[in-house]
């Protein structure tokens, strides 16, 4: 009986037509060549650094492969990121970069959606207009191939959407998306629907085994070849097929804070499916992952301070200071291809033993073959300190901004299992080896112990060690590394010449009064030969 009313319901809508299908015709002009100017923004090419002139007995291991960038997207399968003057392009998976536009003005991607990339130039890092520039607007309809400017600024994306007439309808976006047409109707009144077809367009039906959808409207896109993603207007999602529409499944979308309105255009890359049960969703700025098909939600991120993106649909790759790549919904990452930035792997780091090496900044990064490999494991708290290659010791702040419900935690296992062991926590900090944790009270309490588990009365909480600005760093020794001057210093000795500033050091060593080995925050190392 309900078949037959939702036949009779929709006969009137969806039956007998034909639908035209009548893709969008893009027009473009190629760039005209600009006039030399003078840049207010560092010339930053799409090119890794050159290599340093290393002095005798010295190697470097993973140099970088790409620059420092300050934005960066993905659409089609290419990656695309900005330097400081120049838009980049790869299609490699960030292994290597090529020039789109040159000698522009702190550019910043700020929209790739259905084959259109939009940057803009003209405003700083820090969100100021750069005095003297124009404000302008770079769009390419071809991914990047073909570049228009313009002084203002676009409305609106609105490009690639296949349009098809339905019966008494009119015309309306359709997605295809593993052989099959969807399209989003509008009731007024009423609850948006789904419908779909799977002959080209020929019929038309219901969407079968969808929930009810927002009433302020949805949105249809193509993830993958057969994932369908539907999204509130704000991109949010509200449910998804994995099959080309045969089954769906709903969706809680993550407790993203949505921007007020009023901002033309973002870099936005909504919700993609992951291995077995995952989705990972990039939504204005905050990355959230679930491993249940969206019942519940955790934050994630990039270990390497870029956005998160996808590539051939079941892999991650977060591109900023380097390109890292996920294959289990961003809970752990492998470093394909370095970059150079200033600490953009690590702020904190330290020396196990001749071939393993360790660095603490969005994530903690390992390597066990000398700098080779690194790989990073995502912690949802602080880590205070790294005991051995197995037992680390860190930090879980209260919730909500609660200081007196903090704990302290352990991990005997590399990470894959926790446990408490210190409550009521207000702070830890570790320097020298010792950690030094304050306790909720009256008066404050102090603790002190060298492994996590173990804790001591402490009469006085331990100072806190100020970090110097050209972050020199000491062996245990008391030797200093510095970069200085373009040259990597060990001490009196000059290591190597030609070196970029932005590659710091975060940790060394040194034997006899010798630096023999040091380790920079974006996984490079500098190593004296045995």
């Amino acid at each position: 009986m309900e078949a037959r009313t939702t036949a009779g319901l929709w006969a009137f809508v969806l039956a007998l037509s034909c639908a035209s299908s009548r893709p969008a015709v893009r027009t473009t002009r190629p760039v005209v060549e600009a006039p030399p100017r003078t840049l207010h923004a560092p010339l930053t090419s799409c090119e890794p650094p050159p290599e340093p002139a290393l002095a005798a007995g010295y190697r470097v291991v993973r140099w970088p492969a790409s620059p420092r960038f300050s934005s960066v997207g993905s659409l089609a399968g290419a990656l695309f990121a900005t330097t400081t003057s120049s838009v980049c392009a790869s299609s490699d998976g960030g292994l290597s970069w090529r020039a789109l536009l040159e000698s522009l003005e702190y550019p910043t991607l700020l929209a790739m959606d259905e084959g259109a990339v939009i940057a803009r130039e003209g405003i700083d890092p820090n969100g100021d207009a750069v005095p003297g520039a124009e404000v302008r607007w770079w769009i390419s309809d071809d991914g990047g191939e073909r570049w228009r400017d313009q002084r203002a600024a676009p409305e609106s994306l609105g490009h690639g959407i296949t349009r098809v007439t339905l019966p008494r309808l009119g015309d309306r976006e359709a997605v295809s998306c593993g052989g099959v047409l969807f399209a989003a109707i509008d009731r007024e009144g009423a609850a948006p629907v789904l419908i779909e077809s799977v002959d080209g367009g020929e019929g038309w039906r219901r969407a079968r085994g969808l929930g009810a959808l927002p009433r302020d409207g949805v949105r249809v896109r193509c993830v993958a070849s057969g994932f369908v993603m539907i999204e509130r207007r704000d991109r949010l999602p509200v449910a998804f097929s994995r099959d080309a529409g045969a089954t769906w499944r709903s969706v809680r979308p993550p407790p993203v804070v949505v921007p007020d309105e009023g901002e033309l255009v973002r870099v936005e890359r909504g919700c993609v499916p992951m291995v077995q049960r995952g989705l990972f969703c990039d939504l204005y700025g905050q990355t959230w992952v679930s491993d249940n098909d969206g019942r519940r939600w955790h934050r994630g991120s990039s270990p390497v301070g870029g956005r998160a993106l996808v590539e051939r649909g079941a892999q991650l790759l977060g591109v900023g200071g380097g390109v890292a790549e996920s294959n289990d919904s961003g809970r752990r990452w492998m470093l394909r291809a370095s970059g150079s930035g200033r600490s953009n792997l690590g702020l904190r780091g330290g020396i196990i033993d001749d071939r393993s090496y360790w660095l603490a900044g969005s994530a903690l990064w390992w390597t066990d073959d000398a700098g080779e490999n690194w790989s990073a494991s995502l912690l949802s708290w602080e880590l205070v300190s790294v005991l051995d290659r197995r037992r680390w010791v860190g930090f879980v702040a209260g919730p909500d901004g609660e200081s007196c419900r903090g704990k302290v935690v352990i991990t005997a296992d590399g990470g894959r299992r926790w446990r408490t062991t210190l409550t009521g926590v207000a702070s830890i900090r570790e320097r020298g080896g010792e950690l030094s944790a304050t306790l909720c009270g009256a008066t404050p309490r102090y603790r002190a112990g060298r492994d996590g588990v173990t804790w001591r009365v402490a009469s006085v909480e331990a100072p806190v060690e100020e970090v110097e600005q050209d972050l020199v760093v000491r062996t245990e020794e008391g030797v200093e590394v510095r970069v200085e001057h373009d040259a990597v210093r060990g001490g009196d000795a000059v290591l190597a010449r030609a070196w970029p500033r932005d590659i710091v050091p975060v940790v060394g060593r040194s034997r006899g009064g010798v630096v023999d080995l040091v380790v920079f925050g974006n996984g490079t190392v500098l190593r004296r030969s045995q």
